[in-house]
């Protein structure tokens, strides 16, 4: 029954002052396991550890392996369907690893290379074998034993080889290689195989069953029988001879002897159909050992032992599973007080003198735990029936017991051997407090604290503090009050009271309001224990009243526990009682090592303030369960840690019904690891499983794990989960490192790690990604070709059109050129054109040898054509006149329209005379012609004007002297040429 623990039973139960969850059970150091522990079948034949460290466990359905948390049956590696038979015998070949099974018709090898089970053949193929037993000795001898004879296989490549008669009617048990001779227990005697000779005999002892031998030196053999206890053997001479027995009559604890295992400390542990005896080969003292199952005779029948590498004895039963025992769990020594349920408080006295209190009384022991007690009060005394002693404290200086209870203070008479009560009637006092100068601090539930002279039994001082669960008085100014309101310092000359509580907006302020201890260590650091929060390190500077609290190991389990009692020994390590076990701390508060039941420490807890240190610095510590003695100065803990393995592995893949598939560790990891996981693109998810092979204490181990390559920050396992899932990981090489503790907690610096590969989906592979690359270049080519032909097809055409636009463009201006200075009417030259043609010639092609003349034009009578003919006519006229000057006048000539009826010419000649020539040809030439209009011809006449163009004579001078000229014909009767005065 769980007996909770809270903070209302440490209020109102000063009598159960405990810091613990108290358990009625009363554990046993033996682990025991069964079908319900997943165990495949009770009935155990053999057991053995294999060099990865893994135990495997023979029963009537195959063998178990166990890493000390699960079972995996061998059918899980076997493929031939073979994997549940009754395996009678196990063998580890300790060469390779491999573990042999042997079946009645059948032997298999595990290979721990492939993970697999493999078939054996057999010798005489054509002969049915029962196999009854094989063996490996320090030789690499392989021994067969079956009913058809004892084989042996000198080499792994050799074949079995018959070495005893053709035909036995025995049973093999045990073998066992001694100089040389191989020694075969069996159900008729004792035979031998001289290995180098080849020479098989029978050595006696056939009216004997033998299930074991056991050499204990070079000239004795002791041997295990099936009914007749042990037979110790000399085995010098020709035919061995018993030289004496033990038997029940002796002290063992059956006579029906199945297996015999030596230890390293002269022990030789014995199996029996009754339990186990334990014999000291030196001393002959025998202890007997029955076993927690149940009373029937069956479960205590052991069918084998076996002694792992750490020292624990496994052993397995005809019916009842196996169980462990470990040699460790008398890490910690228990002493429990004959008849007392549980031990609250104990105290050292005087040399070799411990006092301890129960809810029988007051006790006290010695080193030799010589008891004596209970003492309680005087019969028919007041209070004779509350034997119910909470605490003690010895007063060294005047040698005297003082006793709080439930009911008031009293002390230890030691004369009449009694508790006399001597105050504070009715109140329940605890914690009683020496203060050096023979005056008691006493701590109450509901009534303070006192000072108090118990000389003169007055009360000193008074604080009204309730709820005190401890009290440490450092100095004649500080006395540490530990409540469950809150830490207290007062300082008793001034009265001067400090009260630290917990502030959830401080982070320096103490954790807990819930406060179960204070003390100091040598360096001068204070340490405060609280209810379910751990430890803090005080840091207090009284000057500036200062306090910093600083919770420690808050990633370990003591975080969340209750602290009892803080002791540091001589070495500077703390040691704490706390809730579930007893932890040790290092001096730099850098490490801590936890101690459980499984080590000697009390299952169910401790209780507040429940210690004591003797001269010799051995720390005792109380509790429900008796005391626990630790004795620092031997006290050792190995430092070897375990074997970490890869156990298991799993993955979920895409796109299948089942989307899990289990696979063998071995064949997915390899068993040195050495080899990378493989993950294809359709591992959508895995787990891999792990263990640190430990089977004294597996629940204190604690791991952690980190996938380097995806996230290098250590994740650590929570309640106990032993193993890492990850899914969707990126193609790549991974590395997953697990690293555990040993059982007290101690990081193994190193850490097992496995490699592995996730596989890129095709189109993220090299060769998909050169593809891809190449079929990127060809498409990003034929682009850039398309494009450049595009590009280029498009300039073609734009300069196409840039050419026909061009070419519009310059006929727009040509036309704009000639609306600009062409006369529309007669298309030559209008004013605007013919004074650009000039400027142009002046520029370009004036030449000074030649004479240049301006010919200034005007028809007669011109509007007369208009009124007689109409506009139309004129303007035919006009536009006749202009082509036929335009077609007849000489090269290089200039022709335009300078107004009206007026045209211009620019003509080039030798001389004056000949332009005037060419002026009179040209007004000749117009008389004689009929110019065409639409009601038929008519006749006209021009006077022309004609004056020389000179660079000094511009162009507007030249025509108004032109003009002036041109008057002067019309006024001489028109029809004229006027030239400088003379008239053609």
């Amino acid at each position: 029954m769980l007996l909770k623990f809270c903070r209302t039973l440490l209020i109102f139960f000063y009598a159960n002052v405990i810091v613990v969850q108290a358990f009625a059970s009363n554990l046993s150091p033996i682990k025991t396991y069964s079908a319900q522990d997943g165990l495949s079948q009770t009935s155990v034949s053999d057991i053995i550890q294999d060099k990865q460290g893994f135990v495997w466990i023979a029963t009537q359905a195959g063998v178990d392996r166990f890493d000390g948390y699960s079972f995996v049956n061998s059918e899980k590696f076997n493929s031939n369907g073979t994997g549940r038979q009754f395996v009678l015998d196990l063998e580890e070949d300790p060469s390779t690893g491999d573990i042999y099974m042997v079946s009645r018709s059948l032997l298999q090898k595990y290979n721990q290379s492939t993970a697999k089970i493999e078939a054996i053949d057999l010798p005489l193929v054509d002969t049915q074998l029962n196999l009854n037993y094989y063996h490996i000795d320090q030789d690499k001898h392989h021994i067969l034993a079956t009913n058809k004879g004892i084989f042996l296989r000198e080499d792994i490549q050799q074949a079995y080889k018959l070495i005893s008669q053709a035909d036995t009617n025995f049973y093999v048990k045990d073998i066992v290689l001694q100089n040389g001779i191989l020694w075969f227990a069996t159900t008729n005697g004792l035979y031998t195989y001289n290995v180098k000779s080849k020479d098989w005999r029978f050595a006696g002892l056939d009216q004997y069953s033998i299930n074991a031998i056991e050499f204990i030196n070079e000239n004795e053999a002791w041997l295990g029988t099936n009914g007749d206890g042990i037979l110790i053997i000399d085995t010098l001479s020709s035919s061995p001879y018993i030289k004496s027995s033990l038997t029940l009559a002796q002290g063992l604890i059956n006579d029906i002897v199945t297996d015999l295992t030596p230890m390293s400390n002269d022990e030789l542990w014995i199996g029996t159909s009754g339990g186990i005896s334990i014999i000291n080969k030196k001393t002959g003292e025998i202890s007997n050992r029955a076993l927690p199952f149940n009373d029937s005779d069956v479960s205590h029948s052991i069918t084998t032992l076996y002694k792992t590498n750490k020292g624990l004895i496994f052993y397995g039963t005809f019916a009842s599973g196996f169980g462990i025992f470990d040699q460790r769990a008398n890490l910690i020594e228990q002493y429990k007080i004959p008849s007392v349920a549980r031990t609250f408080m104990i105290e050292t006295g005087r040399s070799n003198e411990y006092w301890a209190t129960s809810d029988r009384g007051l006790w006290k022991f010695d080193t030799d735990r010589n008891t004596s007690g209970p003492f309680g009060y005087e019969h028919n005394a007041p209070y004779h029936t509350q034997n119910n002693i909470l605490v003690t404290e010895y007063d060294a200086a005047n040698d005297t017991i003082w006793v709080g209870t439930g009911t008031g203070l009293a002390k230890f008479d030691k004369e009449k051997q009694l508790l006399v009560h001597v105050d504070f009637d009715g109140i329940r006092t605890f914690p009683v407090k020496n203060a050096d100068d023979g005056k008691l601090w006493i701590g109450t539930r509901n009534n303070g604290v006192y000072h108090y002279d118990p000389m003169s039994k007055q009360v000193l001082k008074h604080y009204d503090i309730d709820s005190v669960s401890n009290l440490f008085f450092e100095s004649k100014n500080k006395l540490w009050i530990s409540t469950f309101n809150g830490l207290f310092l007062v300082d008793p000359e001034t009265d001067e009271q400090t009260i630290f509580m917990h502030d959830a907006n401080k982070l320096t302020s103490i954790h807990s309001n819930d406060i179960t201890s204070v003390s100091k260590d040598s360096k001068g650091n204070y340490l405060v224990g609280t209810q379910s929060k751990g430890l803090s390190l005080l840091q207090f500077e009284p000057t500036e009243n200062k306090a910093k609290f600083t919770p420690l190991f808050t990633d370990t389990i003591l975080g969340s526990l209750s602290i009892g009692a803080v002791v540091e020994d001589e070495a500077g390590y703390y040691w704490l009682t706390t809730t579930k076990n007893i932890a040790r701390i290092s001096p730099n508060f850098t490490n801590i090592q936890f101690f459980d039941s499984r080590d000697g420490a009390n299952a169910s807890g401790y209780f507040i303030g429940g210690y004591a240190k003797d001269n010799n610095g051995i720390i005792y510590f109380s509790g429900p369960e008796g005391i626990s003695i630790i004795d620092p100065a031997v006290f050792e803990t190995s430092t070897e840690m375990p074997k970490l393995q890869f156990t298991d592995l799993k993955v979920v893949q895409k796109n299948i019904n089942d989307l899990t598939s289990s696979y063998a560790i071995g064949s997915a990891i390899s068993a040195d690891n050495t080899k990378p996981l493989e993950l294809t693109p359709n591992d959508l998810m895995f787990t891999v499983s792990f263990a640190a092979i430990e089977f004294g204490n597996p629940e204190s181990i604690q791991y952690q794990y980190r996938l380097v390559g995806f996230q290098n920050r250590w994740q650590k396992s929570e309640n106990g989960v032993r193993k890492a899932t990850f899914s969707n990981l990126d193609p790549g090489s991974y590395t997953l490192q697990i690293q555990s503790t040993n059982r007290y907690g101690d990081w193994n610096p190193e850490y097992t790690e496995l490699a592995i590969n996730v596989a890129a989906p095709w189109y993220q592979t090299t060769l998909a990604k050169f593809i891809f690359l190449i079929l990127i270049v060809v498409l990003l080519y034929v682009l850039f070709t398309w494009r450049t032909y595009s590009l280029k097809r498009q300039s073609q055409v734009l300069s196409k059109k840039v050419v026909q636009k061009t070419e519009e463009l310059q006929l727009a201006n040509t036309k704009l050129q000639q609306l600009s200075t062409v006369d529309p009417l007669t298309s030559i030259f209008n004013r605007r054109g013919f004074n650009q043609e000039i400027d142009k010639m002046f520029k370009n092609s004036f030449d000074k040898n030649v004479c240049y003349g301006v010919l200034l034009l005007d028809v007669d009578n011109f509007k007369q054509v208009n009124d007689n003919h109409g506009h139309n006519a004129g303007d035919k006229t006009l536009t006749n006149i202009a082509t036929f000057l335009r077609e007849n006048l000489p090269t290089g000539s200039i022709l335009g329209r300078w107004g009206g009826d007026e045209l211009i010419m620019v003509l080039q000649a030798d001389n004056m005379m000949d332009i005037s020539k060419e002026a009179l040809i040209i007004r000749q030439a117009i008389e004689k012609t009929p110019m065409p209009i639409e009601s038929g011809e008519v006749n006209v006449t021009v006077t022309i004007g004609v004056t020389q163009l000179t660079r000094g004579n511009k162009l507007e001078r030249a025509i108004v002297a032109a003009d002036k000229l041109l008057y002067e014909g019309k006024k001489a009767g028109r029809n004229k040429v006027v030239c400088a005065g003379a008239v053609f």
